[in-house]
């Protein structure tokens, strides 16, 4: 179960909606009534606020199957080692077997910039663009590759919206500014 459905919420639910959840939720779920409950939805609506406040990174869908989740725990372990060949190894191959996952394509795009890849992370970025232009993640990712690219009046297009959006996190502040 992703964060918003465990709030009773789409993922295209505002931060106002989400508060009005969070709220419904504690009080049908208090700390005294169900503990475990509880926490699962306050880490949720911790995920979530952090998000809507630009200090998070992108929200996907849930995985469809067992074989999306290995895939996205191996990306999250190159991560967390910063290898990003292999993870852009990894993100390619999952993105083949499962390309109706954003997840995939959204950390292959950030390996190929990492990796000095900058012309395919703009090709990737641009393909998640076309299926959700509104995601203000995606385009502060594009952003970023179209920077390293050179691609100067793109890059400060995606770095706006980005930002008019709500993306504040410190890396992205810096490169905007």
């Amino acid at each position: 179960m992703n964060d918003y459905q465990t709030l009773g919420l789409t993922d295209k639910a505002s931060p106002g909606e989400i508060r009005k959840a969070y709220a419904r939720m504690v009080r049908r779920y208090s700390p005294e009534k169900d503990p475990q409950r509880f926490q699962e939805i306050r880490a949720a609506y911790e995920r979530l606020k952090d998000n809507a406040e630009g200090q998070g990174g992108p929200l996907f869908p849930s995985f469809a199957s067992k074989g999306e989740e290995q895939f996205a725990r191996q990306i999250e372990e190159c991560r967390s080692m910063n290898d990003w060949v292999w993870m852009g190894n990894t993100a390619l191959e999952a993105q083949k077997l499962f390309p109706a996952q954003p997840f995939f394509s959204y950390w292959l795009a950030y390996a190929q910039l990492e990796n000095g890849n900058s012309g395919k992370a703009v090709k990737t970025m641009e393909t998640l663009l076309n299926k959700d232009p509104e995601n203000f993640w995606y385009l502060a990712l594009y952003a970023r590759a179209c920077s390293q690219r050179s691609y100067h009046r793109k890059a400060w297009t995606a770095f706006r919206k980005a930002y008019q959006g709500g993306v504040r996190n410190p890396d992205f502040i810096l490169s905007y500014a």
